[in-house]
């Protein structure tokens, strides 16, 4: 027992001063090299609910100073009754998904005239673009999807690391928050006066939402 004083101070101060040293390491080391998120390839088909997919394109997205652009993709569907259903999927690495901001510098003339909550999926926003309605959200990893910069941070301080992650973020490997988001902008062919666009955005949007959540790409 009193060997054991007698080492205890030096074994003490060797655990704290690792502990201080991976804590450090952990907060320097993705500022020097920020850990990078898988690639990722959208698919060419993705089913939706009572639409019929008729084109699937490539999608220009260049990067900013604010996120890293990792993959995007243009799909085109078709309802029974003839109306024309356009969404841009855009995958990003950013540490404040903000869609109003992203609207401005990628969707020209995009002004939002409402963010409202819908159930089973989270925020959205609603606006319109060249008189056609549109739905633009950011689908998370995990959480429900957000449209401000404010929401999506508080869905990833929610839906924070576990014990590995913060490790893996200590030395390195991983953020320590999640930053990862689907950016969806569904656009409809019928003109904004139709008052039926917003609830078949938000019904396309939502059957959207489930299918991604499902097949979220893989982080590493």
């Amino acid at each position: 027992m009193n060997q054991w004083n007698f080492y205890r101070p030096s074994v003490l101060a060797i655990t704290l001063g690792g502990s201080l040293l991976a804590l450090f390491w952990g907060i320097k080391t993705p500022l020097l090299s920020r850990p990078t998120v898988a690639p990722f390839t959208f698919p060419e088909k993705v089913p939706l609910s009572g639409w019929k997919q008729v084109r699937s394109h490539a999608l220009d997205f260049p990067s900013s100073n604010e996120l890293t652009p990792i993959a995007s993709r243009s799909y085109q569907y078709l309802s029974p009754d003839g109306l024309t259903l356009n969404i841009q999927m855009r995958y990003l690495n950013t540490a404040k998904a903000d869609i109003p901001k992203l609207l401005r510098e990628y969707i020209e003339d995009s002004p939002i005239t409402q963010i409202t909550h819908q159930a089973g999926v989270g925020a959205i926003a609603l606006g319109n673009h060249q008189d056609r309605p549109y739905l633009s959200t950011c689908i998370n990893p995990q959480g429900p999807s957000t449209v401000t910069a404010d929401q999506f941070l508080r869905t990833k301080l929610v839906t924070g690391k576990t014990l590995n992650g913060f490790l893996g973020w200590l030395w390195g490997k991983s953020n320590l928050l999640d930053q990862r988001c689907l950016w969806s902008h569904l656009t409809l062919s019928t003109p904004s006066e139709n008052h039926n666009s917003q609830k078949i955005l938000q019904n396309a949007g939502q059957s959207w939402f489930k299918w991604w959540i499902a097949h979220y790409p893989a982080s590493d």
